[in-house]
């Protein structure tokens, strides 16, 4: 797979395959080609982030669900980004998407944030960024945060 012996990433990747049988890494294959991706993607994803692997397989279901299905994102970004696989979606993903989708339906952001720098910032961060810097401008992102608003409103 091409990890260099002294990598992070091929300690991470060799411990990755010990803890799995041969069937299981076979399921978790299985799984990320139903949502499109071919060996080469998942390989690919794989070598960035060796761990995608051990997600569960109800977290990878969810988690590739809402960004394709509710971001939009395409399987390109998401193997680019494996990392955000990784995160919460309650705590993280449909919080921030819904400030984002908030302050870009009032035209604050375009539409080609790239989700994942979203994502890749600290809470506090990202708090400032785009909750505190619009809360007085745009009352609702305060409430896209806190989950008060249904996603997509």
């Amino acid at each position: 797979m091409d990890f260099g012996p002294s990598t992070s990433s091929f300690y991470m990747a060799f411990g990755t395959i010990l803890s799995m049988s041969e069937s299981h890494w076979e399921e978790k294959l299985e799984l990320y080609r139903s949502f499109g991706w071919s060996e080469a993607d998942v390989l690919s994803a794989f070598k960035k982030q060796p761990i995608i692997m051990r997600i569960s397989k109800d977290k990878i279901r969810r988690v590739m669900d809402f960004l394709l299905k509710e971001l939009g994102l395409r399987l390109s970004i998401i193997s680019c980004y494996p990392h955000l696989l990784f995160y919460s979606l309650e705590k993280m993903i449909i919080p921030r998407s819904s400030v984002i989708r908030v302050l870009t339906s009032h035209g604050i952001l375009n539409k080609d944030v790239n989700f994942y720098s979203i994502c890749h910032l600290s809470e506090k961060k990202f708090l400032e960024k785009y909750v505190i810097k619009y809360q007085e401008m745009v009352p609702q992102v305060l409430q896209a945060y806190q989950g008060e608003t249904v996603f997509g409103d």
